[in-house]
């Protein structure tokens, strides 16, 4: 005997394990279900957003209440929208980016409870994750045209944008219990701000600026959330870390700590979309 499994025996355990593990992914997908969606369907080329480096923001989040009981091996996607150029800019409307081009970006997601009064309560989970981040498409000059000039053009919907929209998802631990209500944050770092702001570098002399500095948070319009899952028991305030009074309703008095914003936002919440398994599954 050579210890070897014979050529025919080889294949059909290699054939047996894809089969189990198939089986085991197709279970565990038919168990998840969405708690929480604002997120439009389809995406649009690209919806309202608010930047960290443009807004003076180091996090930006909402309080979401969860349909259902499911509360285990939670994903989480969040609506970004893109504003970088490999060239140029979108303010100076000679944007130059392809398509292939994508840029690394470690993003926070932070998970706390709701305390008194919509208050910041105790964290439930934070996982950082690094995502490739497109660049919006170049200037079309063809259908992009006068006040239009200098965005990107986008033709399922024939419409003019400066930004582009897209998703990322983040995997929370697996031995997470979410609550039945939450606020859920994201912190990214820019030129100037974020938990741990980079600070001045080479790509800040560039006509394109540093990449970072021109990726936003979507936020999502009522009138866009066309597959509700879930509500947001404070509809009219985010949530934020900033120093800008704007942000903050025109108030001063929370700046540069993490709290609700005050009842200005008119509906407005992160796009922002929770899938989640019972216990068990």
């Amino acid at each position: 005997m050579t210890g070897r499994i014979p050529g025919v025996a080889a294949k059909l355990v290699v054939t047996l394990l894809a089969v189990l593990t198939a089986a085991a992914f197709a279970a565990s997908a038919a168990s998840a279900e969405k708690i929480y969606n604002n997120i439009p369907k389809p995406v649009p080329g690209n919806w309202a957003s608010i930047g960290n480096e443009a807004y003076s923001n180091s996090e930006l989040g909402s309080l979401v209440a969860f349909a259902s009981n499911s509360r285990h091996g939670a994903r989480v996607t969040v609506g970004m929208s893109s504003w970088a150029c490999q060239e140029g800019s979108w303010f100076a409307k000679d944007c130059k980016s392809k398509a292939s081009i994508k840029f690394g970006m470690p993003v926070t997601l932070n998970v706390y409870n709701v305390g008194p009064e919509g208050a910041v309560g105790s964290p439930v989970t934070s996982v950082t994750q690094t995502f490739q981040m497109p660049y919006r498409p170049s200037a079309n000059s063809k259908h992009c045209t006068g006040e239009e000039a200098g965005k990107w053009w986008d033709g399922k919907s024939a419409t003019c944008f400066n930004g582009k929209a897209f998703k990322i998802r983040f995997n929370l631990p697996t031995n997470v219990t979410l609550p039945n209500e939450a606020i859920i944050s994201v912190q990214y770092n820019t030129s100037h701000h974020g938990p741990e702001p980079i600070g001045e570098g080479p790509c800040n002399s560039t006509s394109a600026g540093c990449f970072y500095d021109s990726l936003n948070v979507s936020l999502i319009e009522p009138s866009e959330n066309n597959a509700p899952i879930g509500s947001n028991p404070r509809p009219e305030e985010l949530y934020a870390n900033t120093t800008n009074s704007e942000i903050d309703c025109g108030s001063s008095e929370n700046l540069g700590t993490f709290g609700p914003t005050g009842a200005c936002w008119e509906g407005d919440q992160i796009g922002i979309s929770v899938t989640a398994m019972a216990k068990g599954g």
